[in-house]
């Protein structure tokens, strides 16, 4: 009878501590989502949290942990993740935000130079010998020296990329108006930033 009671119990302790984590892993994700400066203690608190569970289940079981305290919690706790299994996780659709951008928009018609797949798009009059320079490596603290490395194509680029700087003086002195389109997937008609790079 005694291994029975203690078969309870030890599931007991760990249901308590597994919904107890459950909810503190969903608190600490949402703080992660909504505060910026929060990354590095939330992953570090997520990473912490299993070995937590580990030592209270350990600690629950050795200790004999009262039900005075687990049944408040798996109560709370277990309603909890089940109102989270139960709520529609679907995301509704955004609002409707109207036109992009006015019909007559210098800034959005000067904008869709370097759009890919649009219609309006100047890409064709880019010079080809622009896509063969080496790309800026990833890590911002050798760019410098890839610029060094490779500094007359890159001035050579600069000279011939007279389209790209016509863009970059055109985009500056027109004000932004609506909304630009956002891709919905990678593939879909974003800025082409390759041709432009010469320009920064």
């Amino acid at each position: 009878m005694k291994i029975l009671q203690r078969l309870v119990h030890a599931v007991s302790v760990l249901a308590a501590v597994l919904l107890g984590g459950a909810v503190l892993y969903f608190i600490l994700s949402s703080v992660g989502l909504r505060v910026a400066s929060s990354d590095t203690i939330v992953g570090w608190a997520l990473m912490t949290l299993p070995w937590l569970q580990l030592v209270f289940v350990i600690w629950g079981v050795w200790k004999k942990a009262s039900y005075r305290v687990l049944r408040p919690v798996i109560g709370l706790c277990g309603g909890f993740v089940i109102y989270l299994v139960w709520d529609d996780p679907v995301r509704s659709p955004p609002p409707e935000t109207g036109p992009i951008a006015p019909a007559d928009s210098k800034s959005y018609a000067t904008y869709r130079w370097f759009v890919k797949d649009d219609p309006q798009n100047r890409l064709a009059e880019q010079d080809k010998a622009l896509k063969e320079l080496p790309m800026f490596p990833t890590d911002h603290a050798k760019r410098l020296e890839c610029f060094a490395q490779h500094r007359e194509a890159f001035t050579q680029a600069w000279k011939v990329d007279t389209i790209g700087r016509e863009w970059i003086n055109a985009m500056s002195q027109y004000t932004p108006e609506g909304i630009y389109p956002i891709p919905r997937t990678i593939g879909g008609s974003m800025l082409v930033f390759s041709p432009l790079k010469n320009g920064f």
